[in-house]
């Protein structure tokens, strides 16, 4: 699962009480109608949550060259 660097930030440091809530386990089929349908779906959530430094993974990095 993916969170950005600013919503890590606001759970640690912003003061205020955030959920993270996932939606998994989505059955996606295209009808014959030609729309989608989505059925099923399970939810989890962390009422209070706290990332855990061992569990994040940085995957990404900006970088600024210096084109002076």
């Amino acid at each position: 699962m993916f969170v950005t660097a600013g919503e890590v930030e606001s759970a640690l440091n912003g003061g205020v009480r955030t959920m993270l809530a996932i939606v998994h386990d989505l059955k996606v089929t295209f009808d014959r109608n030609g729309s989608w349908r989505v059925t099923g779906g399970r939810l989890w959530r962390d009422e209070d949550w706290k990332p855990e430094p061992i569990r994040l993974q940085p995957i990404q990095y900006r970088y600024t060259p210096n084109l002076g």
